[in-house]
C-alpha cells in the first residue's frame, strides 16, 4: 500500500529532462544528419558518430521515447567500445554506460540496466592516476546515483541508501552543497528516507535542494522548478498542505507558460494541484483542478483511455467528498463499465471503482442499488487485498441501516473491527505516537457505529466488549512497551533514552524560539532515536473483558465508562458526537449503558464549570456565585442526574472520562441537597481506561514500607525575571516540601528534596529513578490557558494555543524565566518504574489535548508512560497557600496507611469544613483542582 502511494512521488524524483520545452523534432533531426556526415566521412570517424548517438539518445529520452533512445544510447557505447585509446576515451565509455543505463532503466528494463552498471565500475578502475580525482569521483557518483536509483525502482530501498549516502558525500565534497546535481542526490536519497520511515530528515534535504537551487539558477529556472514539484511532493506527504498548494501554484503557473496546457508536466502539475486544494480543504478549487485535468485528458487522449478513466475515478470521489452526488454518479458509473471491459484482470482497480460507484448511489438515496453493488465487488475480491475486502465490509456495515438491516450491519461491523485488530498488533509497533493515533481513529468507525445502532441488553454487554479493545488502544500499547523497555533496558539502550531525553529538550527550546529550521532537523532526529529505540519484541495490548472487571470492584464500587462517539442516522449522514455511559457494578458483569446525548453543550457546560468553579471564592459577587450555581447544576444534569440511581450505594466511583469530561473534577458538581457538593458522597477515582482495575492496587502506599525513595521539589529558583509576566517566587512550596519531607521520613524513606537553582532538568531526571515518591510543587502551564502572578502556581507561557500538546503542557525548573520549560514531551521519557506516585502541584497540570478515545494528551499521560501508576494533578490555576495546605494534610494521611483517592477526598474535605467554618460556601477554586489518577 506504501509503495503503491508513493510511487508518483518517487517518479517525480528521479532525474528527468529539465521541464523546459521538450527536444524538438529539428534536435533529432540535427543529430541524425550529423550521423550520417560521420558514417560519409572517410575514415569514419568513431568518436563524432558516438557523440551524435549520443545526442540523439538524449534527445529521444527528452520526448521520452525510449526503447529509441536505448537502441540510439546502445549504438553510442559500442562506438566507444572501438576506441580506447587513453583516460579520455576511458571517461566518456563510462559515461555513456551511466547514460545508456538510466534510458534502460526510464523503460522499465532493470535487469538490463544494472547490468550495464556493472561493466562501467572496472572502467573507473582502470583510469590511470593522471585523471582528475573529480573528474574521477564524478564519474563515480553518476555510477552510484543510476544503481540507487534503480534499487529505488526494484523496491531495495535498503541497498540504495548506502549507494545515494555515499554519492551524496561525493556531490558535497567534489562539486559543493549549490551544485545542481548535488539537489539531484538530495532528492533521490530524500525518496528513500521517505520510505524507511525517516519523512523529517527527507523533507529537509529536499528543502534544501529547492532552496540551493533558487539561490544559485533563480526561481524561473527549469531544475529549480522541477525541485519545487518535488519539494511540494513531500510537503503533502508530511503535512504542510498550505505551502504544498503554494508550490504546487508556482510550478504549474511555470508549466504552462512554457510547455502548454497539455503538456504531460503540466497535467502532472494541475494533479498535485487537485490533491494540494484537496488536502487544505479548499474542495471548490480542488473540484475545478480537477474538472480542467478531466477535460484535458478527455480531448488529448480519449475518455476512454486508460489515464483518463483513472482521472474521472478521483473527480468522482472529490465530487463526493463536496456533496456532488449528482455529478459524480455518471462519472462512477463509466469508470464502472470501462473496468469491467478489463478482462484481463486487476480486480482491486474494479472494486475501488465499485466502491465510489456505491457511495454516490448512497448518497443520492439509492441505497438498495448501493448494497447490490457492493455484494457484486466483494464477489469479485479474490482475498489479496484485505484492505479493500474490509472497506466493502466497512460500506455495508454504514449503508445496510438505511433500508432497516441494523443487525446485519453491527454482525458486518464486528467482523470488520477483529480484523482491524488483528492489524493493531502489525502496525502500531512500528508507528510514531500521533501516527498511532490517526490510525487508531481511522478504525474507530465500525465501532461507532455499533454504538449508534444497539439496542438490546444483549447488544449493550457485547458493544461495550468492544468498546474495551478499542478505547485507550495507542495508550495501553505504549505502556506495555515502556515497561518492556524498562525491564530489558541495558546501559547502552539507557546511553539511547538519556541521548532522546537531550534531543527532546532542545526540540522543546527551538519549538518555543520559532527556530523552524532547527526544530525541523530536532524533529528528525527524534524520530530517528523513537525507531531506533531497542525493542527487541512485540508487546501485545493488554485486553480486558466484562466478567474481570466486575470482579475487581469491590462492595461499594462502581465504574463509569464514557464514550463519545460520531452518530449517523438512517441516511448515512453524520448528525453529530454523542456522549454514552456504560456502567458496571461489584459483582455485575452486566453493563448498563445510559446515552447522554450531544456532546457539544455538555462541552460548553463543563468549561463554564470550571472557568467559575476556578474563580469562586475570589471576591466573586453574590449575582456571580449564582450563576456558578447554576452553571454547575446544568453540568450534574446533564452528565451526572442520569447516573444517580444507578450509582445508589456506591461510595467509590471510577471514571473512565472521554472527550470534554476528561477535564472535569466530578467531585466539585453539586450534591444531592442545595449547597453540597459529590465530594461529600464519593470518592472519585480517575482512569484512563477500565483496563487500569486489573492493575496492582497500590493500598497505603507510604505506610506499607520502610524503604525506598521520595523526591520532593520546591522553592524553585526561576531565575531573573526579564519579563513582565515571569515566573514569580512561591515561598509557600518551601513549607509544603518541609511538611511532606518530615511525613516521610518518618516512615523512614530517603527524601532528596530539590530546591533553588539546584532544581534544574538534570538533576530531576537523575534524582527520579528508583524513587518511590515523586512531588514537584512549582509552576505549571498549558498553553491557551489564562491568568498571572506569583500567588498561583501558573506563570510564564505561550498562550497561542498553537504547539504540539507534549510542548505546550510543561512544568518550571530553575532558571525557567529564560524560557527553557521541562515540558511533557520529556516527562514521557523519565524512568518512572520505580514509581508509585507523582504529584504535580502547579498549575493547569491536568490540562491538555482530548482525543477522544485515548483520555488527555498532556502531562497526565506522559507521566503514566514513564511508568507512574498513579499521579495528582490539577485542572486550573492554584493558589500557593492553600495548595500547600492541601498538600501537607494529603500526605498525613497518605502516610496513616490510606489510599491516594482516599486520602485526596479527605484533604479535601477538610478543607471544605474549614472554609465553611470560616463562612464561606465552601468554594471548590481552593480543593476542587485536584484529581487523582490511577488505582
Amino acid at each position: 500500500m506504501l509503495a503503491s502511494a508513493l510511487f508518483p512521488l518517487l517518479l517525480s524524483f528521479l532525474p528527468q529532462t529539465p521541464a523546459a520545452p521538450p527536444a524538438p523534432k529539428d534536435q533529432v533531426a540535427a543529430a541524425q544528419t550529423r550521423i550520417e556526415q560521420a558514417q560519409a566521412a572517410t575514415p569514419r570517424d568513431e568518436r563524432a558518430l558516438a557523440d551524435a548517438q549520443r545526442d540523439l539518445g538524449q534527445a529521444l529520452s527528452g520526448l521520452r521515447q525510449y526503447p529509441e533512445a536505448v537502441a540510439a544510447l546502445r549504438e553510442q557505447v559500442a562506438l566507444r567500445l572501438l576506441r580506447q585509446e587513453g583516460d579520455k576515451d576511458t571517461v566518456a565509455l563510462i559515461a555513456a554506460r551511466v547514460e545508456l543505463a538510466n534510458a534502460l532503466r526510464s523503460a522499465r528494463q532493470y535487469k538490463e540496466a544494472m547490468a550495464v552498471l556493472d561493466e562501467a565500475t572496472p572502467c573507473l578502475e582502470r583510469l590511470s592516476a593522471g585523471v582528475e580525482t573529480k573528474k574521477r569521483e564524478v564519474l563515480r557518483l553518476g555510477v552510484l546515483t543510476a544503481r540507487a536509483q534503480i534499487c529505488v525502482m526494484t523496491g531495495q530501498n535498503a541497498a540504495a541508501r548506502p549507494l545515494l549516502e555515499q554519492a551524496l558525500a561525493i556531490a558535497l565534497e567534489h562539486l559543493g552543497a549549490d551544485a545542481p546535481n548535488t539537489q539531484t542526490v538530495r532528492q533521490s536519497l530524500a525518496v528513500v528516507l521517505l520510505y524507511q520511515g525517516e519523512a523529517e530528515r527527507a523533507f529537509q534535504l529536499v528543502a534544501d535542494a529547492f532552496a540551493a537551487n533558487e539561490r544559485v539558477l533563480g526561481i524561473d529556472h527549469p531544475k529549480t522548478v522541477h525541485a519545487a514539484s518535488a519539494l511540494a511532493q513531500f510537503e503533502l506527504q508530511t503535512g504542510r498542505f498550505q505551502e504544498a498548494a503554494d508550490h504546487v501554484d508556482l510550478v504549474l503557473r511555470w508549466r504552462r507558460a512554457r510547455l502548454g496546457d497539455r503538456h504531460p508536466d503540466t497535467l502532472s502539475a494541475l494533479h498535485e494541484q487537485v490533491k494540494s486544494r484537496r488536502m487544505l480543504g479548499d474542495g471548490a478549487g480542488a473540484t475545478a483542478a480537477g474538472e480542467e485535468l478531466l477535460a484535458t485528458m478527455r480531448a488529448l487522449v480519449g475518455p476512454d483511455h486508460e489515464d483518463t478513466v483513472d482521472v474521472e475515478l478521483q473527480l468522482a470521489e472529490l465530487l463526493l467528498e463536496v456533496q456532488r452526488g449528482k455529478d459524480a454518479l455518471p462519472m462512477a458509473r463509466h469508470v464502472v463499465a470501462q473496468r469491467e471491459l478489463d478482462v484481463d484482470g486487476r480486480p482491486g482497480a474494479k472494486i475501488s471503482a465499485m466502491l465510489t460507484l456505491a457511495r454516490a448511489l448512497h448518497s443520492l438515496g439509492q441505497a438498495e442499488e448501493a448494497i447490490d453493488v457492493l455484494q457484486k465487488a466483494k464477489a469479485l475480491d479474490d482475498g489479496s487485498q484485505a484492505d479493500l475486502a474490509r472497506m466493502i465490509n466497512h460500506r455495508l456495515a454504514h449503508f445496510l441501516p438505511t433500508v432497516h438491516r441494523e443487525q446485519e450491519a453491527m454482525q458486518i461491523a464486528r467482523r470488520n473491527l477483529a480484523g482491524f485488530e488483528a492489524c493493531l498488533d502489525s502496525y502500531l509497533p512500528v508507528l510514531r505516537d500521533e501516527e498511532r493515533l490517526a490510525f487508531v481513529r481511522e478504525k474507530r468507525h465500525d465501532f461507532e457505529l455499533l454504538l449508534t445502532w444497539s439496542t438490546t441488553p444483549a447488544d449493550v454487554a457485547a458493544v461495550y466488549a468492544d468498546g474495551l479493545r478499542w478505547k485507550a488502544q495507542v495508550a495501553r500499547g505504549l505502556w506495555a512497551q515502556r515497561e518492556w523497555l524498562r525491564r530489558n533496558l541495558d546501559a547502552a539502550g539507557a546511553a539511547h533514552l538519556e541521548t532522546l531525553q537531550k534531543v527532546n529538550a532542545k526540540l522543546n527550546a527551538a519549538e518555543r524560539a520559532g527556530d523552524a529550521k532547527a526544530a525541523a532537523c530536532l524533529r528528525a532526529e527524534r524520530g530517528r532515536l523513537v525507531d531506533s529505540l531497542p525493542i527487541r519484541a512485540r508487546v501485545a495490548t493488554p485486553h480486558a473483558s466484562i466478567e474481570n472487571l466486575a470482579g475487581r470492584l469491590g462492595r461499594g464500587e462502581a465504574l463509569v465508562d464514557f464514550f463519545v462517539y460520531e452518530r449517523e442516522d438512517r441516511s448515512g449522514a453524520m448528525v453529530g458526537q454523542h456522549l454514552v455511559a456504560f456502567v458496571l457494578t461489584a459483582g455485575n458483569p452486566q453493563p448498563l449503558r445510559i446515552d447522554l446525548g450531544p456532546v457539544a453543550p455538555i462541552a460548553d457546560a463543563v468549561q463554564a464549570h470550571v472557568r467559575t468553579s476556578a474563580r469562586r471564592g475570589k471576591a466573586m459577587d453574590v449575582a456571580s456565585a449564582r450563576a456558578a450555581d447554576v452553571v454547575g447544576a446544568r453540568v450534574r444534569n446533564l452528565v451526572w442526574q442520569p447516573l444517580v440511581a444507578v450509582l445508589a450505594g456506591a461510595e467509590r466511583v471510577f471514571v473512565c472520562a472521554d472527550g470534554p469530561l476528561a477535564l472535569l473534577p466530578f467531585a466539585t458538581l453539586p450534591g444531592d441537597r442545595a449547597g453540597t457538593f459529590l465530594l461529600e458522597q464519593h470518592e472519585f477515582v480517575s482512569l484512563v481506561s477500565a483496563h487500569d482495575l486489573l492493575r496492582a492496587r497500590h493500598e497505603g502506599t507510604a505506610a506499607a514500607s520502610q524503604a525506598g525513595k521520595a523526591v520532593l521539589v520546591g522553592d524553585v529558583d526561576y531565575g531573573q525575571a526579564v519579563r513582565a509576566d515571569a515566573f514569580a517566587a512561591l515561598p509557600a512550596t518551601r513549607g509544603e516540601i518541609t511538611a511532606i519531607a518530615s511525613v516521610l521520613t518518618r516512615r523512614q524513606l530517603t527524601v532528596a528534596t530539590l530546591t533553588g537553582a539546584e532544581a534544574t532538568r538534570q538533576r530531576l531526571i537523575d534524582a527520579v529513578r528508583g524513587a518511590r515518591f515523586v512531588h514537584l510543587a512549582t509552576h505549571g502551564n498549558f498553553s491557551g490557558g489564562a491568568g498571572r502572578g506569583g500567588a498561583t502556581r501558573g506563570g510564564a507561557g505561550d498562550e497561542s494555543g498553537g504547539g504540539r500538546p507534549g510542548q505546550r503542557g510543561s512544568i518550571a525548573l530553575a532558571g525557567a524565566n529564560s524560557g527553557d520549560l521541562f515540558t511533557s514531551d520529556e516527562m514521557a521519557w523519565l524512568d518512572l518504574g520505580a514509581c508509585e506516585l507523582v504529584v504535580l502541584s502547579a498549575c493547569d497540570t491536568g490540562l491538555g489535548e482530548t482525543a477522544y478515545g485515548e483520555h488527555v494528551l498532556g502531562m497526565r499521560r506522559a507521566l503514566r508512560m514513564a511508568g507512574a501508576p498513579i499521579t495528582i494533578t490539577t485542572t486550573w490555576r492554584i493558589d500557593d497557600v492553600a495548595a500547600a495546605a492541601l498538600m501537607a494534610d494529603f500526605y498525613e494521611r497518605l502516610g496513616s496507611g490510606a489510599t491516594a483517592s482516599t486520602a485526596l477526598r479527605g484533604a479535601q474535605l477538610a478543607q471544605l469544613t474549614k472554609a465553611r467554618a470560616a463562612g464561606g460556601d465552601g468554594s471548590p477554586a481552593s480543593w476542587g483542582a485536584f484529581l487523582v489518577e490511577g488505582r
